[in-house]
């Protein structure tokens, strides 16, 4: 985990349904935020809406500003 918050990479995980990625993801999170570390967790699918919302409603670049204050 540590590589991960270093470099500042995105984890994406997945898989089949049911084997653990959405609990993974939160353990990863929960441990970071321990750390003191700033992060947010998103579904897939709930991401890309939110984002083609953004984009019907012409608030896309707003949306894309709020990742870079996220350290995970």
């Amino acid at each position: 985990m540590q590589i991960f918050l270093e470099e500042k990479e995105n984890l994406i995980l997945y898989g089949n349904v049911g084997i653990g990625k959405t609990h993974l993801a939160i353990a990863i999170g929960v441990e970071a935020c321990k750390k003191g570390y700033n992060v947010k967790f998103f579904r897939t699918a709930a991401l890309v809406n939110r984002l083609v919302e953004a984009r019907k409603g012409g608030e896309l670049s707003g949306v894309l500003k709020w990742p870079s204050k996220l350290d995970f």
